[in-house]
């Protein structure tokens, strides 16, 4: 027989259990979402308060470079303190007058007094080092390291500001477009052959066609006045030789083979021709196709 106490506390314990079991279902019915339904991080910001653009979440792009392999691919932010070039312009002057040509910079990276970086979708796909002093000996050191790597996926360049005494030094870094764009698109052999050969395939997307300014599209051409040639002869009434201003046109093509000729037959003065990702809001354009 069990005494009466026992009964009375194993009650009591089932009743607690009870009420404990009651609670976890009505806080489960109020807990906070999920991690996938929680708000978006806010975006990185540069060291002087500009938003930095946003990045593809997974780094993909990956080279074997002297002097920029790891950062190439990275996201600014990984590089160092970021500073935006026109934000914070006293302070780039400071350590140096050179235009670097990038948006972005960091001071002391990758062994240099100053790094430019430019952004691809977020991402480095351009790196300039500067060096404020580079003895002969230094640039002839970072210029054997590069030149002895040869790789398609960068394109590096040095050049020397001043003389043998007291000389800097600027290397460029540009991430090929192409091998950038395959590193993160997964596409057919034939046509990442014919990307990277810069030739249209009819297999491309527009994209892939855009990114080697080829295939079927808006083309404008752009034509040297006939002062700066000196030819007299006109294709058309939109030349004129006194004119001292360049002449643009536009032609729907079936490639830029076919827009060249388009052009040429317009006025032989052809200067320029590029593929268009938008029509331009003014300008005279060419009767191709019709």
């Amino acid at each position: 027989m069990v005494p009466s106490g026992v009964v009375y506390r194993v009650h009591r314990m089932k009743s607690t259990w009870i009420i404990i079991a009651t609670i976890g279902c009505l806080a489960r019915g109020f807990s906070a979402p999920p991690a996938s339904a929680a708000a978006a991080p806010p975006p990185k910001k540069s060291a002087d308060g500009l938003e930095l653009p946003t990045a593809i979440p997974e780094r993909k792009f990956h080279v074997i470079f002297p002097y920029a392999g790891q950062i190439l691919g990275e996201r600014p932010e990984e590089v160092g303190r970021v500073f935006n070039s026109k934000r914070s312009a006293a302070l780039l002057a400071k350590h140096t007058g050179e235009d670097l040509g990038c948006d972005w910079f960091v001071i002391n990276a990758a062994g240099a007094d100053l790094a430019g970086l430019g952004l691809s979708d977020g991402r480095v796909t351009k790196l300039v080092l500067f060096y404020e002093v580079a003895t002969p000996m230094k640039v002839s050191n970072i210029r054997k390291q590069i030149e002895s790597k040869n790789d398609r996926a960068v394109h590096a360049a040095l050049k020397t500001i001043g003389d043998d005494k007291k000389q800097s030094l600027v290397v460029t870094f540009d991430v090929d477009p192409v091998e950038f764009y395959l590193a993160y698109h997964p596409i057919a052999d034939s046509v990442a052959a014919a990307l990277r050969q810069h030739v249209w395939d009819p297999a491309m997307t527009d994209e892939q066609a855009l990114l080697i300014g080829d295939g079927p599209g808006k083309y404008q051409a752009t034509f040297a006045p006939d002062s700066a040639t000196g030819d007299a002869k006109t294709g058309s009434v939109l030349f004129n030789d006194a004119s001292q201003a360049d002449i643009r046109m536009v032609f729907d093509a079936r490639n830029k083979e076919d827009a060249r000729q388009q052009a040429l037959k317009k006025h032989k003065n052809l200067k320029d021709l590029k593929k268009m990702a938008d029509p331009p809001v003014d300008g005279p354009k060419g009767d191709a196709g019709k």
